[in-house]
């Protein structure tokens, strides 16, 4: 299958041009914040305190990705000291960005709120010097929250599609996809010797293989929360699923960077989170 769209999208009345990785990144934050805004809102979960949090999370997701992306690609930060300040859309790393993000929810959870009068309090919840404490409030929180994160995952994979970047490497299944000339599919495949200056091979299209698993995990976590299962079981369960099919995709993505983040880092800390998720979830259903 040929890919020959433009990589840009032109703003209908404001002939602005921009990239569809940006356009979309935008999309995505937008479709994550409502749809976060509204389970929050249907979690019965103190709104005030949700919001404080989810814009803390927010936040720190993107400082996180950026770090995390400085981490395994110093090289490119070395020469390009002005990057981790840069506006620009590219540079993030997606499991940097959920790791900080879920370390300031535990931070800013930790603190607990004071309820409103005649406010009920759940069988989890413990009064401190006046202080409601729910001690489930970040997993229910997380349950609420998975779906909208997995439906802006999937939304921004499209962006990354119609960009170009993020893509698998060669393939000849049927629905590999063919990017134009001097892609950076072609410029990837050129400097490994895959091919000439006048063809490009078709390649996976793991933007399109996540942005399938990350819907159908928003659909798994939407199910189980309205399960009302034991908090915490849709936000694991959403992770262990996102995390397993996305070491998965990791071996058929073509990576830019040094081979000893992709084969060993990247792998590694998959499994190592899979085996966490994995064991949280075990002892919350074994209860």
């Amino acid at each position: 299958m040929s890919f020959t769209g433009s990589p840009t999208f032109t703003i209908p009345l404001l002939a602005v041009d921009i990239s569809f990785y940006r356009l979309f990144l935008i999309l995505a934050l937008c479709v994550t914040v409502a749809a976060a805004i509204w389970s929050v809102k249907k979690s019965g979960l103190d709104f005030k305190r949700a919001s404080w949090t989810l814009a803390a999370a927010a936040l720190t997701f993107f400082v996180g990705a950026r770090l995390f992306n400085i981490i395994i690609r110093p090289e490119l930060y070395l020469e390009q000291p002005w990057r981790p300040w840069s506006l620009d859309a590219s540079g993030f790393s997606l499991y940097g960005g959920i790791l900080l993000a879920a370390v300031s929810v535990i931070l800013l959870s930790s603190r607990g709120s004071k309820p409103k009068p005649k406010q009920s309090i759940d069988c989890h919840a413990q009064t401190v010097d006046g202080v409601i404490r729910d001690d489930n409030f970040i997993w229910k929180f997380g349950d609420a929250v998975a779906p909208a994160f997995g439906l802006g995952l999937a939304v921004m994979r499209v962006g990354c599609f119609l960009n170009g970047c993020c893509f698998g490497r060669p393939t000849n299944l049927p629905w590999g996809i063919e990017y134009p000339l001097f892609s950076d599919a072609h410029f990837w495949q050129l400097s490994r010797g895959l091919t000439d200056a006048f063809t490009v091979l078709p390649v996976h299209p793991t933007q399109l293989y996540e942005l399938a698993y990350s819907f159908a995990g928003a659909v798994l976590a939407y199910w189980l929360w309205r399960k009302k299962l034991t908090p915490g079981t849709a936000i694991l369960s959403f992770a262990l699923w996102l995390t397993v099919f996305r070491l998965l995709n990791h071996f058929l993505r073509a990576f830019p960077y040094a081979t000893s983040v992709t084969d060993c880092l990247y792998p590694a800390f998959y499994l190592a989170l899979i085996a966490a998720c994995g064991w949280l979830l075990y002892r919350k259903l074994a209860k």
